[in-house]
């Protein structure tokens, strides 16, 4: 409902008293759903996830599913372990264990089957990470297949969705959005905004959770390939992907209602994170965001 009248009157209202209504109703309505269902499943929120507590050091690896993983060296992934990391989605595929752990549901439930049942597998190794969950208040959330061992470990994040799909219109938004999520997250972590792929979202993230360096692995972008594809990960179970592994990543190309992730952290990174000090790379040259992203290693 909110995505309709959204698209209604988006190109109607002048750009900053939509904006300002846009951030205010989204935020309302967003966080009334996820409290809600997090009263009536007994889940904790974002909020409540004492990250300082779990965080040892002012650097932080997000970890993404792209085929350079498979050329991180063992020294490397020691150096990964002395510092934060945050890995999402598919990831739990991985056997290195990360600090934190985001993932959404995906609304098909065979792809949801394959991913609970991975997670199943795993949760001896994941019963002291946090595990957050994003896009509630759109896909929900499947609590009679979180194994029960990790059912407290789960924290429900509330986002907003950057509603534009042209650089002009983001940058301004972002721009818009500073100090409104600055006095939502001036405590906790209350908000977090997002766009076209959980990168955008886990920046915002990184941010907030005060970090001062991010590296950005296995988020390649520049075709579909994923490190579980490799022939070391044959006798695991695997996500189920249609995409043609040679062609540039989905979230990556331009559509009507897609703006690519490629141009949406560039923006980020010279907007709302501009005056944060973090310090944001690439793991890999392999990446499309290098060279606009310095290589870390």
């Amino acid at each position: 409902m909110l995505k309709l009248i959204n698209d209604s009157v988006v190109d109607i209202i002048p750009f900053n008293i939509y904006a300002s209504i846009y951030y205010n109703v989204s935020a309302n309505v967003n966080t009334y759903h996820v409290k809600k269902l997090a009263l009536n499943k007994r889940l904790k929120q974002l909020k409540d996830l004492d990250y300082k507590k779990r965080k040892k050091s002012d650097k932080l690896f997000i970890l993404g599913s792209g085929s350079s993983i498979n050329d991180i060296t063992a020294e490397q992934w020691g150096h990964i372990n002395e510092h934060d990391s945050i890995g999402f989605n598919f990831w739990v595929v991985h056997d290195f264990v990360p600090t934190f752990y985001v993932y959404e549901e995906n609304l098909e439930l065979n792809r949801n089957q394959v991913f609970y049942n991975i997670l199943n597998e795993r949760k001896a190794d994941y019963i002291n990470t946090p595990l957050i969950v994003k896009d509630v208040e759109y896909k929900g959330l499947s609590t009679d297949l979180i194994p029960s061992e990790l059912i407290d470990n789960i924290y429900l994040s509330t986002e907003i969705v950057i509603p534009y799909s042209n650089e002009y219109h983001v940058e301004k938004f972002l721009n818009k959005g500073k100090d409104f999520f600055e006095s939502q997250n001036s405590h906790s972590v209350n908000l977090l905004l997002k766009k076209s792929a959980s990168i955008s979202y886990l920046l915002h993230l990184s941010q907030v959770l005060g970090y001062k360096e991010v590296i950005l692995c296995g988020i390649d972008l520049n075709n579909s390939l994923y490190f579980y594809e490799h022939e070391s990960y044959k006798s695991k179970v695997t996500p189920i992907q249609d995409y043609e592994t040679s062609k540039v990543h989905p979230t990556n190309i331009r559509t009507e209602s897609n703006l690519p992730i490629e141009i949406v952290v560039n923006l980020i990174k010279n907007t709302y994170l501009k005056d944060s000090n973090m310090k944001l790379y690439v793991a890999s040259k392999k990446s499309s965001l290098h060279p606009k992203l310095d290589c870390y290693f």
